[in-house]
């Protein structure tokens, strides 16, 4: 499920996700903190790019990118060629679409071959 799906589930179900000081500050019923707990973990850097969409590219999302684009290469035996080109659309990616474009590229990446 991408961070918006993810975080729109729990926001349904009480949960409220704000940043402050580049911090990310959770409220809600103790069962839902517990239960997004570990999402909101794993994808801090993420979600405070989802909430906090003015601020630039996160340095770590894009290694993360660039890191899946090689991994995806490396995995399907793609050809320099086609590595250069997906290294470059990553590069001129508009950022309202960055966060949802790196979490179906993962998804990709971690299909079986």
């Amino acid at each position: 499920m991408s961070i918006a799906g993810m975080l729109e589930q729990g926001f349904a179900e009480g949960l409220v996700v704000e940043i402050e000081n580049g911090n990310l500050q959770v409220s809600g019923s103790r069962e839902t903190v517990q239960k997004y707990a570990g999402f909101l973990k794993e994808h801090k850097a993420e979600i405070l790019e989802y909430l906090n969409p003015v601020a630039p590219y996160s340095e770590s999302l894009m290694e993360e990118y660039d890191r899946l684009i090689h991994e995806h290469c490396d995995n399907r035996k793609h050809s320099p060629e086609h590595r250069a080109r997906l290294l470059s659309a990553r590069r001129s990616m508009a950022p309202a679409t960055l966060l949802e474009d790196l979490e179906a590229f993962r998804q990709i990446v971690n299909r079986p071959l």
